[in-house]
């Protein structure tokens, strides 16, 4: 899954072809947010994954 550049060649002729497409930002930060809740043996949950996505990604 590749999250940089944001819209790969093949994700461009995807949304071309009417496709939906989706890059890997968003599995990168779910990752991330499950390393963290490993190590720290604290749960942070998926509205902690979408809001880190959305200030990662310029949403917000």
């Amino acid at each position: 899954m590749i999250y940089n550049p944001a819209v790969t060649e093949l994700l461009a002729i995807g949304q071309k072809l009417g496709i939906k497409t989706v890059n890997g930002l968003y599995m990168l930060v779910a990752q991330a947010v499950k390393a963290q809740e490993i190590w720290n043996g604290k749960e942070f949950g998926i509205d902690f994954v979408d809001s880190v996505y959305s200030r990662v990604a310029g949403l917000k």
